[in-house]
């Protein structure tokens, strides 16, 4: 067999970049086919990517506004307990005045008791 003829080799090359540019059309749609769903994807990250950012500031606001809600019931309930100690310590002064006035009283009739008996 000798060698190709030039026109069986134009041929033969005119065949093969045919080839190749069907594998290459077939190259590109499969890339941009990948190309679209990466695209898709990442637009999908970053709708999810915005969501969540949003959602952190939602919860950081809400986060700011219960810590000053708490420090706002603590500084109540510091001060229900310093009411109740003050009436606490009241009640307490009452009691201790009424044994004092008790007492006084007892020692009154028992002093009186003894100068009667006298």
């Amino acid at each position: 067999m000798p060698g190709k003829s030039p026109t069986q080799r134009i041929d033969d090359l005119t065949a093969r970049v045919r080839d190749l540019e069907a594998a290459l059309d077939t190259y590109q749609k499969v890339t941009d086919l990948a190309l679209k769903t990466i695209e898709g994807q990442v637009s999908d990250r970053a709708k999810v990517e915005d969501e969540l950012r949003n959602k952190v500031v939602e919860l950081a606001v809400k986060n700011a506004a219960l810590e000053e809600r708490a420090r706002g019931q603590k500084e109540s309930w510091e001060e229900r307990a310093r009411t109740l100690e003050k009436n606490a310590d009241r009640g307490w002064q009452l009691w201790l005045a009424a044994l004092r006035f008790g007492f006084g009283l007892i020692s009154l009739l028992v002093t009186a008791a003894l100068q009667l008996k006298k």
